[in-house]
């Protein structure tokens, strides 16, 4: 788990906070065929549990929620918004989280598989949906337990 604190981080994380509740933390796990853990945070210290959990060498983006990917409770609308977004991209971006916990299950679906992930999902509890993040606001790879930066392969 990643141990050493870029200089400047904290700073950043703030000012993104300050501009939204929320911020989305995607890990794009090193060395792991494609996987991804994501964390929905709040505050720097939400931010610092989600950091504590970070793989050494993995590609983290942090993106503010409300743009790609936004947090709302499950609802009629947000199905109907799950299956537009899966025909205008290919795929959608659904996740779930266990009640007071920031990190998320999440499964890209294409608009096949929709029907199947929702029959699972509670209404009015909080989904994690929407595009696969287009960009970011903060990019870094978290370091060893060295303080080396051994970022994954390309």
């Amino acid at each position: 788990m990643a141990t050493a604190w870029p200089e400047g981080l904290s700073d950043e994380v703030e000012d993104l906070l300050v501009g939204g509740p929320q911020c989305l933390v995607l890990e794009k796990v090193a060395k792991a065929a494609g996987s991804t853990r994501w964390w929905v945070v709040g505050s720097l210290d939400e931010f610092r549990r989600a950091y504590g959990e970070l793989r050494p060498g993995s590609r983290v983006l942090v993106v503010p929620v409300g743009g790609d990917v936004r947090l709302a409770p499950f609802d009629d609308e947000v199905q109907a918004r799950l299956f537009d977004i899966a025909v205008e991209t290919g795929e959608v971006v659904l996740g779930t989280a266990a009640p007071g916990d920031i990190e998320y299950e999440v499964d890209v679906l294409d608009a096949s598989e929709i029907s199947a992930a929702v029959v699972r999902l509670r209404r009015d509890r909080n989904v994690l949906y929407g595009r696969w993040p287009r960009s970011e606001r903060i990019r870094f790879t978290p370091a060893d337990d060295d303080g080396e930066i051994r970022p994954q392969p390309t």
